[in-house]
């Protein structure tokens, strides 16, 4: 649980420095959606990292084809 914190934390940090830095033109609303997409992410790969560990195969491949088509269903709507 706190290498999940740490990743967690150090994506939300990230995203949030790089957001300030590089992205002054984009809305505060992209610019939150970034934020938590990176966090959210970094948090993903950890726990698809420990699954592999543990050789769940079919749950990765679930678990990656269910965010990725969110991802796709959601970015027309969130990007409004």
């Amino acid at each position: 649980m706190g290498a999940l914190l740490i990743t967690v934390t150090s994506g939300f940090l990230t995203g949030i420095i790089f957001s300030l830095a590089e992205m002054e033109k984009f809305s505060l609303t992209f610019k939150t959606v970034f934020v938590f997409t990176l966090a959210i992410l970094s948090g993903f790969w950890l726990i698809n990292i420990l699954l592999t560990a543990f050789k769940n195969y079919k749950f990765i491949l679930t678990s990656f084809t269910l965010g990725f088509r969110a991802l796709i269903m959601l970015t027309p709507i969130l990007s409004g």
